[in-house]
């Protein structure tokens, strides 16, 4: 059974300790910012969609974010427990980690293959990022933020180390690695996602996200979002779907607003479509 209020998060500056008590399991979203993961109890399943990466206690994930993302925790069979060490890597850390990361080899400018998390490899150097993280936890109320800006440098050299194309994920605020956003649209607009959260995960501020969304789509985010869900409206309906069973699916809340919408853009109803098919 999942209790999706049963975990425990204290944060410093970022660094943050997940605890959960006897219970089974929890679901932990969103991730807006790129996010490392240290298990000490228990275990995680990192989920996108149909992708899943599964962690136990001593293993290490960089979580990469997305809007459909969630990380389920599971306690210990035996304690009962969960208990991890979690540290986010913020946008502006980012910009500033890659202005001294200059000198990386060009190989690290591939184009990755999707995916959604990086799994790192026990090794002395990880455990020693790991055991300073815990360390600087004890600190608590003490923790300075240069000292988990430095952490968080020291674990984004270490991840491009195992796989070098991930700096396409980190630095997606380069051109060369910004997401489409039309792309972006098309993929998740059945999420009710605002603006500002689109921005986010297209790494762009407010105002550049609306300036690009007129430029690739010639129309606010809002409208474009729109247009995306009744394109496939219309297009599930000429397939022979039943107007209730599919206004939910493109991202409407009710059937009436959908109707509604659907016919101003179309100048028939749902249903009006269906039968001239």
């Amino acid at each position: 059974m999942t209790n999706k209020t049963a975990y425990q998060i204290e944060d410093y500056y970022g660094l943050k300790r997940v605890h959960m008590d006897n219970s089974r399991s929890a679901s932990i979203a969103p991730f807006t910012c790129y996010t490392f993961i240290y298990v000490i109890e228990g275990s995680a399943t990192y989920v996108v969609g149909s992708n899943k990466t599964r962690v136990v206690a001593g293993d290490c994930l960089c979580l990469l974010r997305n809007p459909e993302a969630k990380l389920q925790i599971y306690s210990d069979r035996i304690s009962g427990q969960f208990d991890a060490l979690m540290l986010d890597f913020p946008r502006m850390f980012l910009v500033d980690c890659y202005r001294q990361l200059t000198t990386l080899p060009p190989t690290i400018y591939r184009k990755p293959q999707r995916h959604y998390a990086v799994q790192m490899p026990k090794t002395d150097r990880l455990k020693k990022f790991c055991e300073t993280g815990i360390e600087l936890w004890g600190k608590k109320e003490l923790l300075q933020q240069a000292e988990v800006t430095e952490l968080r440098r020291q674990i984004v050299e270490r991840v491009l180390t195992i796989d070098n194309t991930s700096a396409a994920f980190f630095f997606d605020f380069l051109p060369q690695y910004r997401c489409s956003v039309r792309d972006f649209i098309e993929r998740y607009y059945r999420l009710h996602l605002s603006v500002d959260e689109m921005a986010v995960y297209t790494s762009r501020s407010k105002s550049a996200f609306k300036r690009d969304t007129m430029q690739e789509m010639g129309t606010s985010p809002e409208r474009a979002v729109m247009n995306v869900r009744l394109q496939n409206a219309h297009l599930l309906l000429k397939e022979g779907k039943r107007p209730i069973d599919i206004y939910k699916y493109v991202g409407f809340v009710s059937y009436q607003h959908f109707a509604s919408r659907y016919k101003d853009a179309f100048g028939y109803t749902p249903t009006q479509t269906l039968e001239m098919e």
